[in-house]
């Protein structure tokens, strides 16, 4: 997961508020993305997972 601005060429999706850049052609191979938060000891933090359509 990286902060950084959109290109022109990219999707916004905004989820309950929280914009999320799709990079080009993304959308084209995942239908779905999955955002969670890890908690363990050994990984701490927000995960993005693809679902393929």
């Amino acid at each position: 997961m990286a902060l950084e601005e959109p290109e022109e060429e990219d999707l916004i999706i905004d989820a309950e508020g929280y914009p999320f850049i799709v990079g080009d052609g993304l959308e084209e191979i995942y239908d779905k993305f999955v955002v969670d938060y890890n908690n363990s000891s050994f990984r701490r933090g927000f995960m993005i997972t693809p679902e393929k359509q």
